[in-house]
């Protein structure tokens, strides 16, 4: 079996101020076989401040994975991909796995759907869907008749993230659980990893075998938890262990 990241952003995403290069040599040092490389597919008003027309987002968009794909080769470790959507109608973000490239330039203005919409059209392409940390502070839990899974352990830790509530969700409504670092930053603690067969070779097996709902997971809970706490600390508020769901 091999360590894989599931969700990862390098600097194509606005939010993110890491580049692929030292990602992948950061993971290859703490032991992974693979990322999944996880940039956002961002909402209408940041494709039209940053770009002028959402097909030339498309474009970028897949060449940040091509170049993650390159480095990866050079450094021997396995570049699989997927899309973080930020739904425009209400801020909520899908993580899509399983996709073409084509399908990126196919629906450049996927952020304009509706969640009902974004499952179909997943479905439609076989896509798996699942909502990223679902009771983070702030945001808002989406309807689980449209979503195959849900992010019950994510790890970064600049945001209480309510973890055990994620959990929980995904065995009340047998949702599909995932779990990711959501990687962002230079010396951001790496904190999770899902174990998937070495021979796992491309972003449509990773897929096949999420689907299956039986990953194998190694999370750093502690790491994350005393991090968080200490950032928020360090923000001015007021957070104790014994008020977390994690």
């Amino acid at each position: 079996m091999m360590k894989v990241e599931m969700h990862c952003h390098t600097d194509g995403s606005s939010c993110a101020d890491y580049n692929i290069k030292d990602i992948v040599k950061d993971y290859v040092k703490a032991g992974y076989g693979g990322i999944v490389v996880t940039n956002h597919y961002a909402y209408r008003e940041y494709v039209r401040q940053a770009f002028a027309k959402p097909q030339e987002y498309a474009k970028a968009f897949l060449r940040w994975l091509d170049d993650a794909e390159k480095i990866g080769k050079e450094e021997n470790l396995k570049i699989f991909y997927g899309m973080e959507v930020r739904l425009t109608y209400n801020n909520t973000e899908y993580m899509l796995y399983g996709f073409e490239k084509d399908f990126v330039l196919n629906n450049d203005t996927i952020y304009n759907l509706t969640q009902e919409q974004l499952f179909d059209l997943s479905n439609k392409n076989n896509i798996f869907m699942y909502q990223t940390h679902p009771f983070r502070e702030g945001v808002k839990v989406g309807d689980p008749k449209y979503m195959h899974g849900a992010e019950c352990f994510n790890g970064h830790y600049h945001h209480n993230n309510n973890n055990a509530l994620a959990k929980q969700f995904c065995e009340k409504h047998n949702l599909v659980k995932t779990f990711g670092t959501d990687f962002h930053h230079k010396d951001q603690p790496i904190t999770t990893a899902v174990l998937v067969p070495k021979e796992t070779n491309d972003s449509i097996a990773l897929t096949q075998y999420i689907r299956s709902n039986k990953l194998q997971t190694i999370e750093d809970r502690e790491c994350y938890i005393s991090n968080l706490l200490e950032y928020k600390n360090a923000k001015g508020i007021a957070l104790k262990r014994s008020n977390l769901n994690e």
